[in-house]
């Protein structure tokens, strides 16, 4: 429906998880493709410092910028600390950013811009994550089909904080079994096999500690019994 002037929204009547993303991108009709949660919003010059790097790098698939946990009172509770994006994207890098950013092997999904083109080409977010793995999955598809993925703290967005974040028991069950879907989906036999044993060990330890063992159990069965939805989408 449109809402005046170059805006339109779109009403699905249901909640798709990420494959409301992709139903967007294909309606929209500009090059650039602004990427946000609904408790997300860019802080000023973000969304241009993003724009200036698509400018500058015609190869540029997407870009990610800084992540600020906030709560209701705007009050930031975490930006660059152990376990936020910037510290995964950082990857042991200290100082100051260079202009156009750094290399990432993932992007946090409602803080990003995407270059519509090369997100249809590699088909967009793979829909049957529904959440969870759709960032690293679609980047590691664009890297692979020679587009580059980059961070850009420079542009920055303020995250309203859950109460519980993402620790909960479904929350859980999804990043387990999409995370053994993205391994065996993306990667030869010889990684995924390693990479699996040492991602259950990790996880069992972080689902019992976080008190929901039940979602473990569950993710590893589903990644099994589901396997007729991923089945054929193997880049290797």
């Amino acid at each position: 429906a449109a809402r005046g002037g170059n805006v339109r929204l779109l009403e699905q009547g249901e909640n798709l998880g990420i494959a409301g993303r992709n139903r967007a991108a294909r309606q929209a009709t500009g090059e650039l493709l602004l990427m946000l949660d609904d408790d997300a919003y860019p802080l000023p010059g973000a969304v241009e410092a993003l724009v200036e790097r698509f400018r500058h790098d015609s190869r540029l698939g997407v870009a990610g910028g800084l992540v600020r946990d906030i709560d209701r009172d705007g009050r930031v509770v975490r930006s660059t600390e152990l376990g936020t994006f910037d510290w995964w994207l950082r990857a042991g890098r200290k100082g100051e950013a260079p202009p156009e950013g750094m290399p990432a092997f993932f992007f946090p999904e409602g803080a990003s811009m995407l270059r519509r083109s090369a997100f249809l080409e590699v088909g967009g977010f793979f829909e049957p994550y529904f959440h969870f793995s759709a960032e690293i999955d679609l980047a590691t598809r664009l890297l692979g089909a020679g587009w580059d993925v980059r961070y850009v703290p420079a542009a920055r967005f303020d995250h309203l904080k859950a109460p519980g974040g993402r620790s909960s028991d479904q929350a859980l069950y999804l990043r387990i079994r999409n995370n053994l879907w993205y391994l065996w989906l993306r990667f030869p036999v010889s990684v995924a096999v390693p990479r699996t044993a040492g991602y259950l060990l990790f996880d069992l330890i972080d689902a019992t500690y976080q008190r929901h063992p039940g979602a473990w159990a569950r993710g590893v069965r589903d990644a099994w019994r589901q396997r007729e939805l991923v089945r054929g989408e193997a880049a290797v």
